[in-house]
């Protein structure tokens, strides 16, 4: 086979970790790989120790040609700063996910500092700043995808989906819909709704809304991958348990136009494991985000057996 004018193929997909000491070089490495110097448009800030309000911002980064990178709630970590000065072209555009309870004031002096003017994009609640975002970021797109605010994992699943089309990200409240989700939809009645996740599913009463709910193999990211990038060259690995990484993936992947899985840090689950076989042939890089206290080697040699695993290609 040739595609692109390119021979030969590799005999299994490039497994590619981006890690970094912290999840906030984490984020800083992943912007690195994706982004030459000054070549992003913007930089989407959010929180690094809490995912509330940073959930919406993996389709708004996409969207604004740009990175996810990480700050605490009241200092903007040095490797940030340099990765924005770094990343950033002269008329770049920082967002500020959230309120001044999630990023501080200090943190928008900082990033000021750094010769840029932050926008803010923030409600009182996460579901007020992802409709925010929705409607003032992205500028009201016509795809809305809604997933479960209340935990990260269905909305980290659900960010590529919205990032690869366009869309918004909104959130439910657990198996209802908040006041700002349901006031964005009411004023968007021509948009197109897709649930990621049972919580959002049950949410969203829309007859018309396309549903992905985990209930094909039990695994809600290999469902959406399925569903959504049944043509993918490039999947993302992130760990299951700790929100950071994943939101990081979720950007990186919306560019990329592929899926992120989640797995344990220790193992790759049976039917994620599955999943990687049957899609080998046609995967290209593999990119796991974090460290090795994020996804161990073990989950890397695992991976890598997997897709080695699946035969001649």
């Amino acid at each position: 086979r040739v595609t692109n004018g390119v021979w030969p193929f590799p005999d299994t997909a490039e497994v590619q970790r981006l890690a970094g000491p912290t999840r906030v070089e984490t984020a800083v490495e992943a912007s690195r790989v994706s982004f030459a110097d000054g070549a992003a448009d913007a930089v989407v800030l959010a929180r690094a120790d809490d995912f509330a309000d940073a959930l919406a911002g993996g389709p708004l980064a996409v969207r604004a040609g740009g990175p996810v990178l990480l700050s605490g709630s009241d200092a903007l970590p040095p490797a940030t700063a340099a990765e924005i000065e770094r990343v950033l072209g002269a008329d770049g555009t920082v967002y500020l996910l959230g309120g001044t309870a999630a990023l501080s004031t200090n943190v928008a002096d900082a990033v000021r500092e750094t010769g840029y003017e932050p926008v803010r994009l923030g409600g009182a609640t996460r579901f007020e700043t992802a409709a925010v975002v929705a409607r003032d970021g992205l500028g009201g797109p016509d795809g809305v995808v809604v997933a479960d605010g209340m935990t990260f994992a269905d909305a980290v699943v659900a960010a590529p989906v919205a990032g690869a089309s366009g869309a918004a990200l909104l959130l439910s409240e657990g198996g209802v819909l908040p006041e700002a989700t349901a006031d964005y939809l009411a004023d968007h009645p021509g948009a197109t709704v897709t649930t990621i996740g049972a919580a959002a599913s049950s949410a969203v009463t829309d007859p018309a809304a396309a549903r992905v709910d985990g209930s094909v193999t039990g695994d809600l990211g290999v469902d959406v991958a399925a569903a959504f990038f049944a043509d993918a060259d490039t999947v993302g690995i992130a760990r299951d348990d700790v929100f950071a990484d994943a939101l990081t993936a979720g950007a990186v992947l919306g560019a990329d136009a592929g899926p992120v899985l989640l797995v344990a840090p220790d193992g790759v689950p049976d039917v994620v494991a599955t999943h990687l076989a049957a899609t080998a042939d046609r995967l290209r890089l593999v990119r796991l985000f974090g460290g090795t206290a994020a996804l161990s080697d073990a989950v890397a040699a695992q991976v890598q057996q997997i897709l080695q695993g699946s035969g001649d290609r």
